[in-house]
């Protein structure tokens, strides 16, 4: 596993320890952290409790946040979409609300809310593991991310310039890129997006601090109810706490070797947050066989396409293929397991329809790839060989949860298409991982009553061996040089200091930023960390599906800005410039291009133009982005 990794590479990694001391970012992550819980748990724990009150008091506390946050982003993309119109203080008011209807009906079917002998439960050791798990993973991915000024992927680039949007923009899908009477419609889904605006909004954190942290909180909660809801729905395991502790340290492998929080990759992780609330639902679904689950189910579903469509995709197939399944079974036909996906599938439909009906013909790239993509051999490191064995040792049980992780399989890995190997994958792989875990583990314990090895003894070096085990699994991913967890910040801390300048001195109605791209990302940056709008952003970029917009409008603003920007001496690009309204340029690391060879010569050229003025410039050496001299600078256009 660690391959190439020398011990130095090894003790320079592991220096990040002392982040959690003087990270930079830790405060806003705290903050952001406790504004989540406090937002969505509430409304999380009504519901489990309205439905599955059987479920122990710990545990109920432990799903509340994923659950409560999953059906929030369910229902505000069902309302934005329905009003066009997006206000964070209404949205949370129908949540708050909702929770208040709930937990009246709850006292007033069982007398209590919380009754004493279920606290009690909360001290119990069993009840205690899946939060000291969830309290090592948090506390890792934090110190992975903590000194991040940005993630690296530009997919987060995207995502932050929809949540720009989505917090100062009261309209959706119609929002205002530019300073005139332009109109954008954002085709991509709300979900996520309203997420990332909302804990930045609520936390008064930035949106690029947000788009990180939205992906630790996520993950660290989608391991913590990976745990408790296997747990709810597999009791009649032998050695289940192995089980569930190999699936949740295969979940986060998964997860990390998608590049997913490295990468930046946002509306995945929300995606899969979803995604097993969706596997807890279903299974009680079938279980309990009551018409609310179904609706409810069929809500996240929807909410599910609302989020990411491709996740919707691969969760909805396998919904329908374990639906035929029931009939291909050689016992007893259960017509309701039969009729049950049906009713979900339906209901998700209906959530989805104000959404997809009015951009079917952009939407449905979103939705539907045709290129075949298998499990990669390197994906989750030796992931695959306990996939395969657990792939047995389902074949074997071939229950209800085994069938559906088998169609999940199919619908993901062998018709998901393209991406489906590093996130479709990313919860069904680890537990099917989990399984093949789970009967070796069974198989040394036949083993060893065979040859007659004392059992306490065996027991204790057992639990030993597996601890160790999930401990060194968990840091090769994090230390192997191939997960990518050594790249720094994209862009660099004077980037950083002159953006948050920017955003802390200049409004939002009236501003509207020249700023270079090209031959690095630095410039896609911009509009996130200054929270004002660009020219260029990364949406506008690739627009192709993402936005409504005319390619005439858009190539001619582009092409001309583009020119000014390398041209700003003379007279047509000052014309472009205030034709096109812009208020600001920023100049960064990188920005030679075409007949400009160094920084230098760009910096040279806007001194001697008579139409800005600067007004900020960061020289600190210390903060220039590594492998560049060249400062930030921002220049004002002279009207």
């Amino acid at each position: 596993m660690f391959n190439n990794l020398t011990l130095l590479e090894v003790l320079i990694k592991l220096k990040f320890i002392t982040y959690l001391i003087y990270g930079t970012n830790l405060e806003n992550f705290i903050i952001g952290l406790i504004v989540f819980v406090i937002a969505f748990s509430p409304f999380g724990f009504s519901i489990i409790t309205f439905l599955y009150r059987k479920v122990s008091f710990p545990y109920r506390i432990y799903l509340s946040p994923a659950i409560g946050c999953s059906f929030s982003i369910a229902l505000w993309s069902f309302i934005v979409t329905i009003t066009q119109r997006i206000n964070f203080y209404f949205l949370i008011s129908v949540i708050l609300l909702l929770t208040i209807i709930l937990l009246y009906l709850i006292h007033k079917r069982d007398k209590s809310i919380i009754a004493k002998k279920e606290i009690k439960a909360i001290f119990k050791i069993n009840n205690i593991i899946p939060f000291v798990i969830f309290l090592f993973f948090l506390y890792f991915l934090m110190l992975v991310c903590i000194n991040r000024v940005a993630p690296c992927d530009v997919d987060s680039q995207l995502n932050g310039y929809f949540s720009l949007f989505s917090k100062y923009e009261t309209s959706y899908p119609y929002v205002n890129p530019f300073l005139n009477d332009t109109k954008l419609q954002i085709v991509y889904p709300p979900g996520a997006n309203l997420l990332i605006s909302f804990l930045s909004i609520f936390s008064n954190i930035p949106i690029q601090i947000s788009l990180i942290l939205i992906q630790i909180i996520t993950l660290s909660f989608s391991g913590l109810a990976l745990y408790c809801i296997l747990d709810i729905i597999t009791r009649e395991f032998k050695n289940k706490i192995y089980f569930l502790l190999a699936s949740t340290v295969f979940f986060y492998n998964s997860y990390l070797w998608g590049h997913l929080v490295n990468g930046g990759q946002v509306t995945e992780s929300v995606a899969i947050m979803i995604n097993i609330n969706l596997l807890f639902f279903f299974m009680a679904s079938l279980k309990k066989k009551k018409f609310l689950w179904y609706v409810l189910t069929g809500i996240l579903l929807g909410g599910l396409m609302l989020v990411h469509p491709r996740f919707f995709k691969w969760m909805a197939l396998a919904i329908f293929i374990f639906s035929i399944s029931q009939l291909a079974t050689k016992e007893k036909k259960d017509w309701k397991n039969f009729l049950i996906p049906f009713i979900i599938l339906f209901v998700s439909l209906l959530w989805i329809l104000p959404w997809f009906s009015t951009k079917i013909s952009l939407a449905s790239q979103h939705l539907w790839t045709y290129d075949w993509k298998f499990l990669d051999y390197l994906y989750g490191n030796i992931l695959p060989i306990f996939f395969a064995i657990g792939i047995i040792k389902i074949l074997l049980r071939r229950n209800n949860l085994a069938i559906f992780l088998l169609v999940w399989v199919i619908s993901t890995l062998f018709l998901g298409g393209y991406m489906s190997n590093a996130y479709g994958s990313s919860i069904v792989a680890p537990i099917i991982s989990a399984y093949g875990f789970l009967l070796i583990i069974n198989l040394i314990d036949f083993l060893c009553r065979k040859t007659k090895i004392r059992v306490k003894k065996y027991r204790y070096s057992k639990i030993s061996a597996v601890f160790l085990f999930c401990l060194f699994f968990f840091a090769a991913t994090i230390l192997d040089p191939r997960s990518y967890f050594s790249n720094g910040p994209i862009i660099s801390d004077a980037d950083v200091s002159a953006l948050t300048w920017l955003k802390k001195n200049i409004p939002y109605e009236n501003t509207l930023i020249l700023n270079q791209t090209v031959p690095h990302y630095q410039g896609h940056w911009v509009s996130i960390v200054s929270e004002r709008r660009t020219i260029f952003a990364r949406g506008f970029i690739t627009r192709g599906g993402h936005f409504m917009f005319s390619d005439k409008e858009f190539e001619n603003a582009y092409n001309n800005a583009i020119w000014a920007f390398y041209n700003i001496t003379d007279l047509k690009a000052y014309q472009i410039v205030k034709k096109l309204g812009i208020t600001h340029i920023y100049l960064s690391a990188g920005i030679p291009f075409r007949n400009y060879h160094t920084p230098k010569e760009v910096y040279e050229l806007y001194e001697k133009s008579p139409f800005v003025k600067l007004i900020y410039s960061n020289n600190d050496f210390s903060k220039l982005h590594p492998g560049f001299n060249a400062p930030a600078k921002i220049y004002e256009v002279a009207y």
